[in-house]
C-alpha cells in the first residue's frame, strides 16, 4: 500500500498479478507494487500465522494463500471445521478456469466417512490421546487401565471385547466367567488373561470411562476408515481438505499429523544416514483455522494435538513440514508455537489482549497497533523475517469463494414462510369453523398437512389468520367462530 505512484514503473512480470476487490465496486485492477511472498524462503523462515477477527478478511487471505499453494502444486493438508474450504465456485467476476483447475487439484475428505483411524495401527499412547480428547477428564486410573488391556495390533473388536469382559467381571463375576468358559473352555488362557488384566486395570469406574469414550469415537465412524486416501492425495501433490466437527478434528489431527510427520521424518533421516528409505514421502504444509482450539496455551485445557503442533513448529523446518495457522484469538494460541511463526499476517484485531500478543511477537509499531481495530476488511500488516520489517498490504482478490450460504432470513421466508399459507388452504375447506369443531376435524387436517397437529396449534393459526385479516372471527357464548372474509 502507498506505492500506487510506482505502478507505471513496474516490469511487465509484476503487473496485473494482484487484482483487488472492494465491496460495492467489484474487482479492481492492481494498484501499486505487489507484495510477493517467496514460498522457497520458508526453508529458512518456515511458519506463517494469520491473525484477525470475524469479518476482517482472515479467511479470504487464507484462501488466497491456498490458491497460490495449488498453483505451485505443494502438498497441503487443511483441517476445515467450518466446511468452507472448497475451490470449485469462481469468485464473482472471475472466470471459471481457475476454479476448475483448483477443484481438480483438491481432495475433500470427512472424518468418519472417507477417512479415519486404523485401530490396529494405534499404540497405547495413541489410543490414550484419542480417548482424552473424546470428552471429560481422562484420569490417571483410566490411563493405567487402558495400558493394562491394550496390546499392539488389537482390533477395535478385540480391544472392546476385553474391555467389556473386564467391566463385567467386576460387576457380575459368576455370570461373566460362565460365558467366558462357554466360549473359550475351562481354564483357558483367555480367562487367565482377562483375570490378569482386570486385576491390573483397577476400579471398574475407570474401565467404564474408557468404554464411554471409545464408543463415542466409534459412533462418529472414526475407526471405520484409514488414512490411505490422505496419503494418496499428498503423494499426488494435491490440496487435501479434512472436514469434521472441531472436537473430532482436534482428536484426528493429533493422530494424523504424528503419523505423517513421522513418515516424512523417517524418510529424511534415512537419507541423511545414507540408508535406502523404505518409502518416499514429500514435504507438505499443514493449515488450519481456529488454530487456538488445536494448540491452546495453558494447562486448563490441553488439546491432544498441541504437542505435535509444537514439535512441528520447533523441528519441522529441517524435515520440510510447515505450518500455516489462522486464528481470531492469538492470545489463546500456545506461546511456543506463536514464537515460531516467522511470518505473521495481521488483519483487523479488536481485543486488547490479542493486540498485546501481536506487539510482543512482531515489530509492529505503536501507531500501527493503534490502527488494528480500524483496518478495513482485506487490509493487513505483514510482519516477516523474510522481509525484515512490517509492511501494510491489501490482499488480492481470491479467484474462488466458499459456497454461498443462504441468508438466514431469506431461508426463513423460503422454507418456513409458507406455513400459514399452507394451513389456510387446508382450513378453507372446513369454513365456517367453530372452535368446538376443531377436535372433530383434527385428523383430516393432519392428513392434509402430512404431519402431527395439536388443537392448540390449530387455534393459534386461526388466531394469526384472523389478525392478518385473512379470516373473520366472531365471538359467541361457546367460543369463537372463524369464516372466510366477506362470506
Amino acid at each position: 500500500m502507498g506505492t500506487e505512484d510506482m505502478q507505471g514503473t513496474l516490469p511487465d512480470q509484476l503487473k496485473n498479478l494482484a487484482p483487488l476487490y472492494r465491496k460495492g465496486e467489484g474487482i479492481l485492477p492492481q494498484k501499486g507494487v505487489p507484495f510477493v511472498f517467496d514460498h522457497r524462503a520458508m526453508q529458512e523462515y518456515p511458519h506463517i500465522g494469520i491473525f484477525g477477527g470475524s469479518g476482517s478478511g482472515k479467511s479470504f487471505g487464507m484462501r488466497v494463500i491456498l490458491e497460490e499453494l495449488m498453483e505451485k502444486r505443494i502438498p497441503t493438508l487443511i483441517f476445515d471445521p467450518h466446511y468452507e474450504m472448497s475451490f470449485n465456485t469462481p469468485f464473482e467476476g472471475m472466470g471459471e478456469e481457475a476454479a476448475k483447475k483448483y477443484a481438480s487439484n483438491t481432495e475433500i475428505l470427512t472424518v468418519g466417512r472417507e477417512t479415519g483411524v486404523n485401530f490396529e495401527d494405534l499404540t497405547s499412547d495413541d489410543l490414550a490421546s484419542l480417548l482424552k480428547a473424546a470428552g471429560g477428564n481422562f484420569t490417571e486410573g483410566m490411563d493405567n487401565a487402558l495400558k493394562a488391556i491394550h496390546r499392539p495390533k488389537d482390533s477395535f473388536i478385540s480391544f472392546s471385547q476385553k474391555l467389556d469382559y473386564c467391566i463385567r467381571l467386576a460387576e457380575k463375576e459368576e455370570e461373566t466367567r460362565a460365558e467366558i468358559r462357554k466360549n473359550y473352555g475351562e481354564n483357558s488362557s483367555f480367562e487367565k488373561m482377562i483375570d490378569n488384566m482386570a486385576r491390573q486395570a483397577g476400579h471398574p469406574s475407570s474401565l467404564r470411562g474408557i468404554s464411554w469414550r471409545l464408543h463415542r469415537l466409534n459412533r462418529e465412524g472414526i475407526f471405520q476408515k484409514d488414512i490411505s486416501a490422505i496419503l494418496n492425495a499428498l503423494l499426488r501433490r494435491r490440496l487435501t481438505v479434512i472436514r469434521g466437527p472441531i472436537w473430532l478434528l482436534t482428536v484426528f489431527s493429533a493422530y494424523l499429523i504424528r503419523k505423517l510427520y513421522g513418515m516424512r521424518r523417517d524418510y529424511i533421516d534415512a537419507l541423511q544416514r545414507g540408508e535406502p528409505p523404505a518409502d518416499k514421502f514429500p514435504p507438505f504444509v499443514i493449515v488450519t483455522d481456529e488454530a487456538h482450539n488445536f494448540a491452546r496455551k495453558g494447562t486448563e485445557f490441553v488439546s491432544p494435538a498441541r504437542n505435535i503442533f509444537r514439535e512441528v513448529a520447533q523441528e519441522g523446518r529441517k524435515y520440510g513440514v510447515f505450518l500455516i495457522l489462522a486464528t481470531q484469538r492469538p492470545a489463546l494460541l500456545d506461546e511456543t508455537i506463536t514464537a515460531q511463526l516467522n511470518t505473521k499476517i495481521i488483519f483487523r484485531t479488536v481485543r486488547a489482549s490479542d493486540i498485546d500478543v501481536i506487539r510482543e511477537e512482531t515489530d509492529i509499531s505503536g501507531e500501527e497497533a493503534g490502527r488494528l481495530p480500524y483496518l478495513p476488511s482485506g487490509t493487513a500488516f505483514v510482519s516477516s523475517a523474510i522481509v525484515g520489517r512490517t509492511v501494510s498490504v491489501r490482499i488480492r482478490c481470491a479467484r474462488t469463494q466458499a459456497p454461498r450460504s443462504l441468508n438466514p432470513f431469506a431461508e426463513l421466508d423460503r422454507d418456513f414462510g409458507g406455513t400459514d399459507a399452507e394451513f389456510f388452504k387446508v382450513i378453507s375447506e372446513f369454513l365456517p369453523l367453530h372452535f368446538g369443531q376443531i377436535t372433530l376435524i383434527l385428523s383430516e387436517i393432519e392428513n392434509a398437512l402430512d404431519r402431527t397437529v395439536t388443537v392448540d396449534e390449530v387455534q393459534a393459526s386461526l388466531e394469526s389468520l384472523a389478525a392478518e385479516g385473512k379470516l373473520e372471527k366472531s365471538e359467541g357464548p361457546f367460543g369463537p367462530t372463524y369464516q372466510a372474509v366477506n362470506e
